[in-house]
């Protein structure tokens, strides 16, 4: 076979095999209305003779967190060349379906985000082939163009809407073997199992460990409301498929339960996170199960019940999915506690960055700008993948509403059952302005470190659009309101607890809520005043419509003067998120997002920066309460205590705080929160970069000076750390960085670049400009 090349696409998920050897699942997450077709090579896997292609294809119905609703369909054309000539396959009327009656279809949800509650039941394999009419749809267009399937969205405009090639490369699915046997026991159901599984129900089972070594994957044959489990562990924190096969007699049921932390001391029994389970009934003999569905995942249980006869695990894996990327990232610190952080990190964000910039594969998978949108930074600097980002800015600025403002985790439904729900008032949430915000800078990063202009300047008019939606929503005092059901159906965020989150506190009134959503009104306005100055208007003015870098920056100089005049503490020489209402709420407090940014973006004067610095790494000073955010946006207080010269306090705290959380000794991974607890809903692999930041902007201290680092920011500031090698990636090639181990207080940091470049070095107080190949500093210790 010389040639077998095809395109295929379905709606809403399709896993294709060729005589029964799976190939690929896809495909990637995106609008509705410009779905991708994802290209497929068959050429080897195609044999002499008769060949069997078939695709099982699951519609996720109204929609889910990564599935905005359409209606079903697939499509695949295939282009074969081999020694009798050129042959072309489509997917047409002799194409056979069958209905797979093995996973009922319909049925509740598995969590808020998660369409698919799979139930399959082995011994029903489908055999009712089937020819239906073919849709009535261009090729080129998404099935959203097509009859409305019952309970399916109809697509009023054809003109606009068609299928996109794929963006980026298929994802790398590699498999692994190394699961290991962890625990084994007895479960007495007290109830039904589907009272638990369905719904949770207390008191619904007791656990017997069953102790002792040399365990075996085996449970013997079980009684009336008796259940076994067996629980096995991966070397870290994954995003993939276990696929289990099993001899089993007829009717045994096997849930799979998907965890990314487990304690024994907590219990024996799994199913404590977000309804992570699959339930299959077998057949008898040797099964295979593996969820349609990929997971983030270390801990794999099995529970067994209904079997007559005993249950063998014959072989596990794990085969685990991951963003192709071209470059392995090189980092190197001879400090074992910083050197497991960094590897931690890195890992961390192999788990969520997915096809789409992720929150978290153990819990949403949603795609997310604002805190969410930092791994791009490293993704394009430690990985040298740049064609991610691009792709996560077009299907982000997809989600733009009617009104102006971004969907902010599109593709997907959360948002669109949000917008319905604000109607209603009965959720505080709506699309999150902050982050739309975050995404006109994310635009702007990405322009500067990839050099990209094509898809900046494709977007440059719905981030004008935005930017104008923005001014529109101001009151009469200049600043555009923070607390719920001001604005209408968009909200702010900010941050989880940076301003005070009554969740966490010990006062969890409606009150404690207001007080704290109204003390994000000067941040986000002064975050907006920045995104208009160092963004927006800056993007206007390269991409040629000078008129709207102007208004931009007359919109910056209104925004910081209204949070001035609401927000600015003249003793204090510092924006106070409760200024207003201080003396009600008793207590000055500011956030560290707030002083980050206002020391970051230019709002202090040198004195006034050093001030806010000293907040940021010392905390409460008595007279202003200081919030901390949470992990994914700890970047910001990290940033601002780089610009201000304390990498001292940024080690510090990757030593003491980040390099000594549980999850990375337990599953090699960055969790969301400072607090968190196994065997519990918090995640342990979330999408926290700010050391990997640190690391390559502050320690290395490298930054795009240009568009496409067409000139380079050096400000080396390695403080006390070990000796440290690690390697950027710039458009023109690899930075190495090697920064020596410190010898009576001196070291040297050497820069490789790969061409003649030009510099601008910030260097013990002075700032000096340069070009070349190489550079090499002698330096002495950073504070």
């Amino acid at each position: 076979m010389k040639k077998a090349d095809s395109r295929i696409f379905a709606d809403s998920r399709y896993l294709l095999k060729v005589n029964g050897e799976r190939v690929q699942w896809g495909p990637a997450p995106a609008d509705p209305r410009w779905p991708e077709a994802d290209p497929v090579q068959l050429a080897s896997l195609l044999q002499t003779g008769r060949n069997e292609i078939t695709v099982d294809v699951l519609w996720f119905g109204y929609g889910e967190g990564t599935y905005a609703p359409s209606n079903p369909g697939f499509i695949l054309k295939m282009e074969i060349e081999d020694a009798v000539g050129t042959h072309e396959l489509v997917s047409d009327t002799d194409w056979e379906v069958a209905i797979d009656r093995s996973l009922a279809p319909g049925g509740h949800d598995q969590f808020m985000l998660r369409a698919l509650q799979e139930k399959r039941d082995l011994r029903v394999t489908p055999t009712d082939w089937l020819t239906p009419a073919v849709l009535n749809i261009p090729a080129d267009k998404p099935t959203l163009c097509g009859p409305a399937y019952p309970g399916g969205p109809q697509c009023l405009d054809h003109s606009d809407k068609f299928l996109r090639k794929r963006m980026i490369p298929l994802m790398h699915e590699a498999l692994v073997d190394d699961f290991r046997l962890i625990e084994k026991g007895r479960v007495n159901w007290m109830r039904s199992p589907d009272d638990w599984f369905d719904f949770r129900i207390k008191n619904s089972f007791k656990c017997i460990a069953e102790e002792g070594v040399g365990m075996k994957a085996v449970v013997a044959a079980s009684t009336d409301g008796e259940g076994a489990y067996l629980t096995f562990v991966l070397p870290e924190v994954m995003v993939g498929w276990p696929e289990v096969e099993i001899e089993a007699p007829d009717g045994a049921v096997v849930e799979l339960i998907y965890q990314e932390s487990h304690n024994p001391t907590n219990g024996p029994w799994l199913d404590t996170m977000h309804y992570g389970w699959s339930r299959f009934t077998c057949s008898a003999g040797r099964n295979t199960l593996a969820p349609f569905d990929y997971y983030a995942m270390r801990f794999l249980q099995l529970h067994v019940h209904g079997n007559d006869g005993p249950v063998s695990v014959k072989s596990i894996r794990f085969r685990r999915r991951s963003y192709p990327f071209v470059q392995v990232p090189a980092v190197r610190c001879s400090e074992p506690v910083l050197q497991r952080l960094f590897e931690a990190n890195l890992n961390t964000l192999r788990n969520s960055i997915q096809e789409c910039n992720t929150d978290a594969v153990g819990r949403e998978r949603q795609q997310y700008s604002g805190d969410c949108g930092h791994q791009q930074h490293p993704v394009g600097l430690l990985f040298g993948e740049s064609g991610h980002g691009s792709r996560y800015l077009r299907t982000f600025a997809d989600g733009q509403s009617a009104e102006g403002y971004f969907m902010d985790c599109w593709p997907g439904i959360d948002r669109l059952i949000r917008v319905g729900q604000r109607q209603l008032g009965i959720t505080p949430w709506g699309p999150i302005l902050d982050h739309g915000v975050g995404f006109v800078f994310d635009c702007y990063n990405h322009w500067m470190e990839s050099g990209e202009t094509q898809r900046v300047r494709e977007l440059l008019p719905q981030l004008v659009r935005f930017g104008r939606y923005l001014a529109e929503c101001r009151n009469a005092d200049g600043l555009v309101p923070a607390e719920h059901g001001e604005l209408g159906t968009p909200s702010v965020w900010m941050d989880h607890d940076a301003y005070g989150n009554p969740a966490t506190g010990t006062d969890k009134s409606n009150d404690a809520r207001i007080r704290t959503q109204r003390r994000k009104t000067g941040s986000f306005n002064l975050y907006t005043a920045a995104m208009f100055r160092r963004a927006l208007a800056p993007l206007c003015e390269m991409f040629g419509v000078a008129s709207e870098a102007a208004e931009f920056l007359k919109l910056a100089d209104a925004f910081e003067t209204a949070v001035r005049d609401r927000f600015w503490s003249q003793p204090h020489g510092l924006f106070i998120d409760n200024l207003p209402w201080s003396e009600e709420d008793g207590v000055l407090h500011c956030s560290d997002r707030t002083l980050a940014m206002s020391a970051f973006y230019g709002f202090l004067d040198d004195a006034q920066k050093q001030r806010a610095a000293d907040l940021l790494e010392d905390g409460s000073d008595g007279t202003v309460q200081v919030g901390w955010s949470y992990i994914v946006n700890a970047v910001w207080r990290h940033r601002a205590l780089i610009h201000t010269g304390r990498l001292g306090k940024i080690l510090d705290l990757l030593r003491n705080q980040w390099g000594v959380f549980p999850s990375i000794e337990n599953g090699n991974a960055i969790p969301e929160h400072r607090h968190f607890d196994a065997d519990s809903k918090d995640l342990w692999s979330h999408c926290g970069v700010a050391p990997l930041l640190d690391l390559v902007e502050g320690i290395a201290g490298i930054s795009p000076r240009e568009s496409g680092f067409g000139g380079i920011c050096l400000r080396p500031q390695p403080g006390d750390i070990g000796e440290t090698e690690l390697i950027v990636y710039i458009p023109q090639g690899l930075v190495r960085v090697l920064i020596g181990p410190l010898e009576n207080g001196a070291r040297t940091i050497c820069y490789e670049f790969p061409a003649v470049v030009q510099w601008t070095l910030h260097f013990q107080g002075e700032v000096s400009e340069g070009e070349g190949d190489c550079l090499e500093l002698m330096l002495g210790q950073c504070k």
